[in-house]
């Protein structure tokens, strides 16, 4: 049980260093704490497709680093279309449509 929670911190580091670095990447993020969160979720689901694919719990860390940075971009990314299909609908001030 202990190795399953050092396995997810270290998933969830790798993940917010790596959507950081997504960020950073392209001018495509949206500031340091959204790209760390959405770093960290595509790090996750990186680690759900990996374990659902049949890899074992414990890879290597070239391919942990690898899984979190393209979750990481996919998550940045997918989140980069989300903002620009609502953004006809937003309004500057918080006024709604």
């Amino acid at each position: 049980m202990q190795a399953d929670v050092v396995g997810m911190v270290a998933w969830l580091a790798l993940g917010g260093l790596a959507g950081w670095l997504v960020g950073c990447w392209r001018g495509v993020g949206f500031g340091p704490l959204s790209d760390v969160a959405a770093g960290m979720a595509g790090a996750l689901l990186g680690a759900w497709v990996l374990v659902a694919l049949g890899a074992p719990h414990d890879v290597g860390l070239v391919v942990t680093v690898i899984t979190a940075f393209l979750g990481a971009a996919f998550a940045v990314q997918l989140l980069r279309l989300a903002a620009d299909w609502a953004a006809p609908y937003w309004r500057p001030g918080g006024e709604g449509g």
